[in-house]
């Protein structure tokens, strides 16, 4: 993933609620940057709970977001964002789903999926 602040790559770390702030750890625990102080009780249950993130360095306290494993195949992207939608089996039943709804051409869809989707290299269009 890339930032949106500086196009620069990623990096997947923590957010931590720690006993005197929020912050952000990397993958060796290792403090990368305090967001805000709080003044939550050092005894409340989210004190040392976390989640995922992807940082970049350019702006710590603005350039971080939520982590999702990236998709990888073509059917990971189906089943993750298509198949709820349009109970969908294969990425030609999106294709043509999504152009029967009028989101445009083939080629459009197919060239808006694969730029979406950098990680995704099996396409079979």
């Amino acid at each position: 993933m890339n930032c949106k602040l500086c196009n620069q790559v990623m990096v997947v770390g923590k957010y931590v609620c720690n006993t005197n702030d929020y912050r952000i750890i990397d993958n060796n625990n290792n403090l990368v940057s305090i967001i805000e102080s709080h003044d939550i009780p050092s005894d409340d249950d989210e004190i040392g709970e976390y989640i995922d993130v992807y940082y970049c360095s350019c702006d710590y306290k603005r350039s971080y977001e939520k982590y999702e494993k990236q998709i990888e195949t073509e059917q990971e992207l189906i089943k993750r964002v298509f198949e709820n939608i349009y109970t969908t089996k294969t990425i030609n039943d999106v294709l043509v789903k999504m152009v029967d709804a009028g989101l445009g051409t083939t080629e459009e869809i197919k060239n808006m999926l694969k730029s979406s989707n950098p990680s995704v290299t099996d396409w079979s269009f």
